[in-house]
């Protein structure tokens, strides 16, 4: 079949109003992009939207539980985790911007440089996954799971961690400006670099985290008892 004919094909599955159809319309669109490279950005762009026109932030209703969200949308994001991501450009990245995604299982998935501005993420599974250079300023990620994750130089200003496991992340120049920290997990976290300002870390742990040249200002809040390291000059 004729790339054409393929994509024309994808993109009529993917609108289907049966889950088993728009599921076949994911994984064709995704071998489309394997055989056609020329096609990858805009496979990886058509599956974006998919997901933030099926799954909007302003309609998330709370995960049955942790770690399992609607199927169709656990498959797209499964597909877009798992791209041949030295086939984009740096404006290729996916957009997920304002997406229901509470609940969703991404371990291990390569989310580097993704926009997931506004994005519900609240009790997903992101153990080990890369967001590496992603946006999430204002996403909510309370009771995320995000341990051994790679957020270098993420931006995470004003999201919500509440609850978070972040054990052992590397969250080196991470930008958590503003954000609720409350009740994290930090054991062993990589904080080198972050900045903090603003920031509530009420409740959270912080044994053997690496704060060095963390930045932080008279606003951040520290757990009660934590002697919270010197304001940079």
């Amino acid at each position: 079949m004729h790339l054409t004919d393929r994509f024309r094909l994808a993109a009529e599955q993917l609108s289907s109003d049966k889950i088993a159809v728009r599921i076949s319309g994911i994984y064709l669109f995704e071998r489309l992009a394997e055989d056609s490279p020329a096609d990858h950005a805009t496979v990886y762009s058509v599956l974006a939207a998919f997901v933030r026109t099926q799954a909007p932030a302003t309609n998330c209703p709370p995960p049955k539980e942790p770690g399992v969200g609607p199927v169709d949308i656990q498959v797209a994001m499964t597909v877009i985790g798992r791209r041949d991501t030295s086939r984009e450009q740096s404006a290729d990245k996916p957009d997920l911007n304002r997406t229901c995604l509470a609940g969703i299982d991404l371990g291990n998935a390569n989310l580097f440089g993704t926009n997931l501005t506004d994005a519900n993420l609240a009790h997903a599974n992101l153990t080990s996954t890369n967001l590496a250079n992603a946006t999430l300023n204002k996403a909510d990620l309370s009771d995320v799971d995000l341990a051994y994750a790679t957020l270098t130089g993420a931006g995470l200003t004003g999201a919500n961690l509440n609850g978070a496991f972040l054990t052992s992340a590397n969250l080196t120049r991470v930008v958590l400006d503003y954000a609720n920290l409350t009740d994290t997990r930090l054991t062993g976290t990589n904080l080198q670099s972050a900045y903090l300002l603003g920031a509530n870390l009420t409740g959270a742990t912080l044994i053997n985290a690496n704060l060095t040249n963390v930045r932080s200002d008279p606003r951040t809040q520290w757990p009660t008892g934590f002697t919270p390291p010197p304001l940079p000059r």
